[in-house]
């Protein structure tokens, strides 16, 4: 490039031609064509006056603190915070805090499926017994008693961490338990 130019519009330089012009090394130059913030012709060499235009506009950006340099603070600053929000949430969970989504979704669906059987078995429980029973007073016992109960199993398992089936299933033992209590009531007001 010893030849004298006046008009630079045409020329295409080497890295090393273009760091020459723009008074920086080969690597910074090959750095800002990485950036994309100078840019090779097909050929694989730069052309010299959109090179220097691009760079000179790069260098009034970052001393005005352009938009790309405040859009990779925000962005930096973005990523620590979500980095920091994420450590948060690992914290808490193994603190025991928190549990997965899916987990707790397939634990509620568990124990909606099991309040669900047991309410619908109250009536194959009892009816016998109610259809059987004249005082209102003792059906209406029976039946709140064996509601509690299913509502009562489920709550209990409600903190743990698994669901056992086998567990919350409610037998007929409770309903004759109080007709043997009212059984008892009526005979013994029977006898005074």
């Amino acid at each position: 490039m010893n030849q004298q130019v006046t008009d630079c519009s045409e020329i295409n330089g080497t890295g090393k031609e273009l760091a020459s012009w723009l008074k920086l090394s080969e690597m910074r130059v090959v750095q800002l064509a990485q950036e994309k913030i100078i840019k090779r012709d097909d050929s694989g060499k730069f052309l010299i006056k959109n090179c220097v235009a691009a760079y000179c506009e790069y260098i009034r950006g970052v001393s005005r603190g352009s938009d790309t340099a405040k859009e990779e603070q925000k962005e930096r600053t973005r990523l620590t915070r979500v980095k920091a929000a994420l450590a948060e949430l690992e914290f808490e969970e193994k603190k025991g805090n928190l549990i997965d989504a899916e987990v707790a979704r397939r634990q509620g669906h568990a124990l909606a499926v099991i309040l669900k059987n047991n309410l619908q078995s109250i009536a194959d429980r009892v009816s016998s017994i109610i259809a059987a029973e004249s005082d209102a007073s003792v059906v209406h016992d029976l039946i709140s008693t064996e509601v509690l109960n299913s509502l009562d199993n489920v709550v209990k398992n409600m903190e743990q961490t698994e669901v056992d089936d086998a567990t919350l299933d409610i037998t007929r033992r409770d309903s004759v338990d109080i007709l043997e209590k009212n059984d008892e009531k009526v005979s013994q007001e029977t006898t005074d």
